[in-house]
């Protein structure tokens, strides 16, 4: 094989990968409970995205399989041994302050906007082409090679489980949801439900409702409340103090009033739960506004201490969770919250470092928020991964990226990936060291460049671990 030849199929390729991206940009592929149905797991958005991809892939020439709407796959190539990229079609929902239709697919710029050009319809396409190049270069393969469409990892990868019940994992393989080169450590995940009741018996002015954020995995970029006084001196007063906090804060808060009531609205930045930093919190920055006028009541407890000890810290240092190891810190994200009809209600995001157990995680959480009574409950628990940097395929993938950009940058620690639930398998890619990282943020938008250069390592990694799987396969055979 010469790479240059995979090179020049890849770059051939440029105008169907980026109209392909395109077009499922435009499918509306959000989880939604409420169009679910026998063979629709997850409603009829993500099952058109996976009937998309793989009728893309029967015109390819290539073998389909859909798992019962769950998720699917397309592969080429002979053997015992099994390769495969595990890609998602899913997305998180889109938030507000899109320059572009946050599901037009728009090309401009040298550029596919929409949701989930980043996460991970772009890496889907990447490595379908990638296939669809092998296949068409004539190149003998001692593996099966498969690219395994996912449609709901953004939401406790209920997908998965389906998949490798039926099919086991892999001989070897990649996730290419993550950075360049490879992350040879994920962080473990919390997902974490507060709850407590919360009665609205302040006499002189009300918390009726508070709402924000929509997915567990999203820093939130809204949030509202609505307030009701019992007089116009308390309105009047009330106001006063809330927007001199605005104009010395520089808080992106709304007021509007009628009557005796005052609604708030909250508006932030939204960004991937992994990397709380690069957000505004739209919910805690409406609990710190509501903190300025002192709630005497079971509302008020629940904003202070959500005001005071949650705040803008991404760390968890007021809450006494604020850990670091050697391959990475804690980051505390409040992704959604809720209190009405005297519930609160909300549910946190936790990524501790993989040297932590989440016995200790839990235990150290629950005792922050048990000093308000609150009460915190286990939705779901990510496990951390920790791959041994020497392994052969890890160094392999490696090469590989250093042969074809030329670049050496060092191995990653990555987020919340199927490879937390596979043996074998490499976070690997799709993005690059330098480019900024769009996933679920507002404008997610790739390169057609970038796009072209991860098909080409795509292309490599597929064939090459397909050598080396069926390598192994070999021996395994012959001893």
């Amino acid at each position: 094989m010469r790479a240059k030849d995979i090179k020049q199929a890849v770059s051939d390729h440029t105008h169907e990968i980026t109209s392909n991206l395109s077009k499922l940009v435009r499918i509306i592929s959000i989880e939604d409970p409420l169009s679910a149905s026998e063979g629709q797991p997850f409603g009829k958005g993500c099952n058109e995205a996976l009937e998309f991809i793989l009728d893309l892939a029967k015109g390819m020439g290539l073998r389909t399989f859909n798992n019962d709407g769950y998720g699917g796959f397309a592969e080429w190539g002979d053997g015992d041994a099994v390769v495969c990229a595990f890609t998602h079609l899913d997305v998180v929902p889109e938030g507000t302050g899109w320059r572009y239709p946050p599901f037009g697919g728009v090309v401009s710029d040298g550029r596919v906007y929409g949701r989930g050009t980043v996460d991970n319809k772009g890496p889907a396409i990447t490595c379908l082409y990638a296939l669809k190049v092998l296949k068409e270069l004539g190149l003998e393969s001692k593996s099966r090679m498969r690219i395994y469409f996912g449609c709901c990892e953004e939401n406790s990868m209920k997908d998965l489980p389906k998949y490798l019940d039926r099919f086991g994992s892999p001989d070897l393989g990649f996730v290419p949801d993550s950075q360049f080169p490879l992350a040879y450590c994920e962080r473990g995940v919390f997902f974490l439900r507060a709850y407590a009741d919360a009665i609205a018996s302040d006499q002189n002015i009300r918390l009726v409702s508070f709402e924000g954020g929509k997915a567990r995995n999203m820093v939130p970029d809204y949030a509202y409340a609505r307030l009701e006084a019992k007089n116009a001196i308390i309105i009047d007063r009330i106001i006063s103090k809330f927007e001199s906090y605005i104009s010395t804060s520089n808080a992106k808060i709304t007021i509007r009033q009628s009557g005796l009531v005052i609604e708030l609205m909250s508006f932030g930045v939204t960004a991937h739960a992994n990397m709380p930093e690069e957000g505004i919190n739209a919910v805690t920055q409406l609990a710190k506004l509501l903190d300025v006028f002192d709630l005497n009541d079971r509302c008020g407890e629940i904003i202070r201490f959500i005001a005071q000890n949650i705040g803008d810290e991404i760390n968890g240092g007021s809450l006494g969770i604020d850990l670091a190891s050697e391959t990475s810190s804690l980051t505390f994200n409040l992704s959604t919250l809720s209190i009405k009809g005297g519930i609160f209600e909300a549910v946190t995001n936790i990524r501790f470092p993989a040297e932590f157990t989440p016995e200790y995680i839990y235990e150290i959480s629950q005792a922050a928020f048990k000093r308000l009574d609150i009460d915190l409950s286990i939705i779901d628990m990510l496990p951390a991964v920790l791959l041994d940097k020497e392994s052969d395929y890890v160094q392999l993938l490696y090469k590989i990226y250093r042969e074809i950009t030329g670049r050496s940058e060092s191995m990653k620690v990555a987020g919340a990936t199927y490879a937390k639930y596979i043996e074998n398998v490499v976070p690997f890619g799709a993005i690059f060291p330098g480019t900024i990282d769009y996933c679920h943020q507002v404008d997610e938008s790739v390169s057609i460049q970038e796009l072209i250069l991860c098909c080409e390592i795509y292309s490599h990694a597929l064939y090459r671990l397909s050598q080396l799987a069926g390598e192994k396969n070999q021996l395994e055979s012959n001893s």
